[in-house]
C-alpha cells in the first residue's frame, strides 16, 4: 500500500472527498487529517505594570508625531 499527502483548498475538498469516497475499492482508505485553527486568547494587560509609555499623555497625538518623522 502507498500513501499520498495533498494539502487541499478549502473549494475543492468537497469535491475530492466525494470522488475518492466513491471509487468502491476496498483498497483505498482514506483518512483525515485536518489541520486545527488555534484559538486566540485575550490577554489581560492590566495585570502587568509597564512603564515605559506612561509618560505619554495624549496617545493619538504621540502616534501622530512619530508617524510625522516617517515623511
Amino acid at each position: 500500500m502507498h500513501t499520498i499527502k495533498l494539502n487541499v483548498g478549502d473549494s475543492a475538498y468537497a469535491h475530492l472527498m466525494f470522488l475518492l469516497k466513491n471509487l468502491n475499492t476496498s483498497e483505498i482508505q482514506v483518512v483525515e487529517d485536518r489541520a486545527e485553527e488555534k484559538e486566540c486568547s485575550f490577554i489581560d494587560m492590566s495585570a502587568y505594570k509597564i512603564k515605559a509609555f506612561q509618560a505619554i499623555q495624549d496617545p493619538l497625538k504621540w502616534q501622530q508625531e512619530i508617524r510625522a518623522e516617517w515623511n
